[in-house]
């Protein structure tokens, strides 16, 4: 479903054009407790299916067997299928320059906040203790 607390929020940091994820997006979406983020550049024309796409590609990171990523990172396949986000709110700017990753000029900064997010490193931590 549609969010527009979480739609303002990933606008809010896409419009920062800082390549980091937003601190205070939880805080800042109060409804939701916890709010997972994934952030997404394209230069040229920009299309949101490329970045769900690319997201989408960390599936075959991912091992259903042990419910882990079995090599490099999975966490923005898992937190776009995660069962329990139930809202999503996204937003996109064109930057001219990011901060705090040089070379990247001229793009588009796409951000997905969803509620309530997956915090998977916390998951397995918790699946280890098992």
């Amino acid at each position: 479903k549609w969010s527009t607390e979480l739609q303002k929020v990933a606008q809010g940091w896409a419009d920062t054009c800082k390549w980091s994820h937003n601190p205070d997006r939880s805080s800042d979406s109060p409804s939701f407790g916890y709010v997972g983020e994934n952030k997404y550049l394209r230069t040229g024309n920009f299309n949101v299916n490329r970045s769900v796409d690319y997201w989408m590609l960390e599936r075959s990171k991912y091992n259903f067997d042990t419910q882990e990523c079995s090599s490099g990172i999975c966490t923005h396949y898992t937190q776009v299928v995660w069962h329990n986000s139930e809202y999503i709110g996204c937003g996109v700017n064109f930057c001219t320059s990011m901060v705090g990753l040089s070379g990247w000029n001229n793009v588009y900064f796409h951000v997905c906040n969803y509620g309530p997010g997956y915090v998977f490193t916390l998951y397995l931590r918790k699946k280890r203790m098992i």
